[in-house]
């Protein structure tokens, strides 16, 4: 429930890689190209020369080069729901432009050499290879040398499962019917800036695992502590085998037990309490497998009552296996996991939930909950027991007491 009161997503943009090759490679038709240029000369790598008008004082004629189809999921990386959310276009050239288009006028004022244009168009389609969009910029060249363009346009939401994308190249020397002087484009950029939405959880719980990972992996060297309580009753092992698994459920067994009576030394039983305390810190796995007695096991009981407890005092032996990690140190490392990946927004929530964990409400709502019953003990011998070692511990308890209200006399 904590991470509903919380931000649930992690929100930032991301640009795919230029879907664009180099404009030489680009499909070409009119006067195009791709190895002299008029007025430059040899044209380098990449570079595309546009030819002359058809028309003095027209921008017509020149010539168009054009882009493969790029796909934003195949080529651009997108997911479905990426693309369904809304995206930017981003797409430019770098144009070359001869230096007459500073001084010749506009065509639109003379029926002789002009100032050349060039425009750039980018085709988007639907995953059925529709044309849902067309973008389109045109310039008029006033400078000489070269420059560089670029621009943005958003995509709304949508409903496709895909979108391709074309970009083409159109430029002319506008007004002049000879040569090779038009723009001359390099460089070509087609790309797709779109917000990816993370989930805080996912984020925490993989560094959840990968810390849970590295413990499993590093922590080889276990502590046991061993409680010697003699050599008659058989060992018991709690084994905290992971770090937050639910008990499992024991069904209650009925049984008749014997008056036993136990002695515990002083430094024993503070040990017992120091341990007891530890392994109660922790969440743990206990796995006891009971077997109900054989009747005739039970009779036998019965009819050595006086005589088991006359016996000497019988004692147990306790191993608890503890692994060295506890919940602080665990919260540590998932702590420092969510500093590394630098996500401001999962470290806030992190910290919240460790500190939830650390806080054992679960272990205090049950508290509150608790209802007591009264017990009938008019019938000693038959009783429930739903804590297996519990009898054990209350035994020694009394015996402590027993022992203290005899020092007095």
């Amino acid at each position: 429930m904590l991470f509903w009161l919380l931000p649930q997503a992690s929100l930032y943009s991301e640009e795919t890689s230029n879907l664009a090759t180099p404009a030489d490679e680009w499909d070409q038709s009119g006067k195009v190209s791709t190895t002299q240029c008029s007025y430059s000369g040899a044209l380098e790598d990449g570079e595309v020369c546009t030819g002359s008008a058809n028309t003095r004082g027209v921008a017509d004629g020149g010539g168009t080069i054009t882009s493969d189809v790029y796909s934003l999921i195949t080529d651009g990386g997108l997911t479905i729901d990426e693309i369904q959310q809304g995206f930017d276009i981003n797409y430019g050239v770098t144009v070359e432009s001869h230096r007459s288009n500073i001084t010749v006028p506009t065509c639109s004022a003379t029926n002789g050499d002009c100032k050349d244009i060039f425009r750039i168009t980018v085709t988007l389609r639907d995953q059925d290879n529709n044309v849902f969009d067309t973008l389109e910029r045109e310039v008029e060249l006033d400078f000489g040398g070269t420059r560089d363009y670029l621009y943005t346009d958003t995509i709304d939401p949508n409903f496709y499962t895909d979108i391709t994308t074309q970009m083409s190249l159109y430029g002319t020397d506008a007004g002049y019917v000879h040569g090779y002087y038009g723009a001359i484009f390099s460089d070509p950029v087609l790309t797709a800036t779109y917000t990816v939405v993370e989930q805080v959880e996912d984020i925490i719980n993989d560094i959840v695992n990968d810390v849970i990972d590295d413990i499993i992996n590093d922590s080889t060297d276990f502590e046991i502590i061993e409680i010697d309580f003699g050599d008659n009753l058989d060992p018991i092992e709690i084994s905290i085998d992971d770090l937050a698994i639910d008990l499992p459920e024991i069904e209650t067994i009925e049984l008749e037990l014997p008056e036993i009576e136990i002695e515990i030394e002083p430094e024993v039983q503070i040990e017992l309490a120091e341990v007891m305390e530890e392994v109660a810190e922790m969440d743990i796995e206990v796995e006891v497998e009971v077997e109900p007695e054989p009747e005739s096991e039970v009779e036998e009981t019965e009819s050595t009552e006086t005589q088991e407890s006359e016996q000497e005092p019988e004692q147990r032996e306790v191993k608890v296996v503890q692994q060295k990690e506890t919940k602080e140190q665990i919260a540590k490392k998932i702590l420092a996991k969510v500093a590394d990946s630098g996500d401001q927004v999962a470290l806030d929530t992190v910290k919240l939930a460790v500190m939830a964990q650390l806080a054992d409400t679960k272990g205090f709502n049950e508290y509150q909950q608790t209802t007591l019953t009264d017990m009938d003990i008019s019938n000693y011998s038959m009783m429930q027991i739903d804590d297996l070692y519990g009898g054990l511990f209350e035994s020694a308890q009394n015996q402590m007491m027993n022992e203290i209200v005899n020092a007095q006399y």
